[in-house]
């Protein structure tokens, strides 16, 4: 049996432009501004969204939890319209994303993050339901549980001597 892997989830509300000459967006996560996640998707998606939009839309970037609160409320932070966008897992909201979180299960998840994230949108009326609040930009699977580390590849149990280690 494979190991149990998580679903991402972007979210964005519902928000008006209001006729103004450029919008703000809020974008809040829980990871490091050194994270993957952030340099490699976050941050490239919010400084495309600003060219195509011609500056239009400018999307400010809170990572760490910065603006507050745990990774468990980002959900409620953007529902609830404290932020306009979250990266979010969807096992940080219990039961919200019920219909999502099939797709973590261990008999359906066989290790190909890709073959997951394919199925999700070719179900995405399955779904559906658990985004009436609000409306996903992405949803996809993670590549596995990894230990990532900004100095040290870790690779097998003697790698992590010395380390610290923490959970999102």
């Amino acid at each position: 049996m494979r190991a149990l892997k998580f679903l991402s989830i972007f979210i964005l509300l519902n928000f008006s432009f209001a006729n103004e000459r450029q919008t703000t967006l809020l974008l809040h996560h829980f990871m490091s501004s050194k994270a993957p996640a952030h340099t490699k998707l976050i941050e490239p998606w919010a400084r495309q969204v600003e060219a195509m939009s011609n500056g239009e839309i400018k999307i400010e970037i809170l990572p760490s939890m910065s603006l507050g609160g745990k990774p468990n409320e980002l959900y409620r932070q953007v529902r609830d319209q404290a932020v306009d966008l979250v990266w979010v897992l969807a096992a940080f909201a219990p039961g919200v994303f019920a219909r999502t979180e099939i797709f973590e299960l261990p008999t359906i998840y066989r290790g190909n993050s890709l073959d997951t994230t394919m199925a999700i949108y070719e179900n995405f009326d399955l779904i559906k339901d658990d985004y009436k609040r609000v409306k996903p930009l992405l949803i996809h699977a993670f590549a596995g549980n990894a230990l990532h580390s900004v100095n040290k590849r870790i690779e097998k149990m003697s790698d992590l001597k010395g380390l610290k280690l923490r959970s999102p």
